[in-house]
């Protein structure tokens, strides 16, 4: 999730796994959505799963939660409950050619998301689109008009309070009902203080090592000591990543700088050979470092800029090949 409560897919994979040989799976939803491709991965686990499955929304089933809805057989939705689908978005880093990465991926992430809710509304895929780039908020009667859902159960009940400043479109219902899950004083509870309603939670041990992947154990203490959340801790890494790959580049450049000034220049009555340099020896550092490269950004969907830096960070052997051999290829 990009919000406080999360659960991960690997999580949810192990936890249905633990469920055992059931028939029937009981999926009940009350969330605002989270990341993508979590999503999807938590959809296929439930997809493959040989049960019946019959999908609760209790609340409200927005963004990618709508997506693993999909995976009823039967989908009922709570009366006064939501549903929101929208285009996927990401925040972005980068150059211009890691941008036109990142918008390439969206655009596959919509296809797929498409197909799937295509596949059980039987809504044309260009209705379903443009549903999307709207960011269409359907009341229970809506969802299950269009198709979204298969019939209404109940009366929709606030389960937990959301932070919802992150849509566009939302309707004043959808914020009137959620503003329910304050505590009254009525109820016997202390009213929740209007400054503390939307309190970051700081990240724990087990999101800081799933979101920060290859982080060491300092910057760990340091973020848990920060108590930040998962989205201070992911800005901080990045910019570990990008002080790294600084400090990299200013250790080769004072290498080179060391080097006598007549060790650069080419020997009295040697002449160049004409392909001097152009054959790549065999176990060339730069081929590997490639291929690991790409390896990551294949595994990871990660930009080349970030997985470079992994590489770069968990291989300094290689590192320091490269180093030793940009400074060869410049004298």
């Amino acid at each position: 999730s990009f919000f406080d409560d999360s659960v991960t897919a690997k999580q949810f994979r192990t936890d249905l796994k633990a469920a055992g040989d059931v028939k029937t799976l009981d999926i009940r939803i009350n969330s605002p959505g989270g990341s993508v491709t979590h999503g999807i991965a938590i959809y296929e686990a439930l997809r493959e799963h040989s049960a019946r499955k019959v999908v609760h929304i209790d609340g409200m089933a927005a963004s990618m939660a709508s997506i693993v809805a999909m995976v009823g057989d039967e989908i009922h939705i709570a009366d006064g409950g939501f549903m929101m689908i929208h285009d996927p978005y990401m925040w972005a880093e980068g150059n211009a050619e890691d941008l036109r990465r990142y918008a390439d991926m969206m655009d596959k992430s919509k296809e797929k998301m498409v197909a799937i809710y295509a596949g059980k509304t039987n809504l044309p895929s260009e209705d379903i689109a443009a549903l999307m780039t709207a960011e269409t908020w359907m009341t229970s009667d809506e969802a299950v008009e269009k198709g979204f859902a298969s019939k209404i159960s109940g009366k929709a009940e606030v389960v937990a309070e959301m932070k919802l400043d992150n849509f566009k479109n939302m309707p004043q219902a959808v914020k009137d009902f959620y503003a329910e899950a304050r505590p009254r004083p009525d109820m016997g509870e202390p009213a929740m203080a209007e400054t503390t309603k939307n309190e970051p939670v700081p990240a724990t041990l087990a999101e800081l090592k799933s979101h920060c992947e290859g982080a060491d154990a300092g910057f760990l203490l340091e973020q848990l000591e920060a108590k930040a959340t998962v989205n201070d801790a992911l800005k901080a890494f990045n910019a570990k990543l990008k002080a790294d790959a600084v400090a990299a580049k200013a250790e080769a450049d004072a290498v080179k700088a060391k080097k006598p000034e007549a060790e650069a220049k080419t020997k009295p009555g040697v002449e160049p050979l004409a392909n001097a340099g152009t054959e790549k020896p065999a176990g060339d550092p730069m081929e590997r470092a490639e291929e690991l490269t790409a390896q990551r950004m294949e595994s990871r969907k990660e930009p080349r800029h970030k997985a470079w830096a992994h590489v770069m960070r968990a291989n300094p052997e290689l590192r320091a090949q490269l180093i030793e051999a940009a400074n060869a290829n410049r004298s």
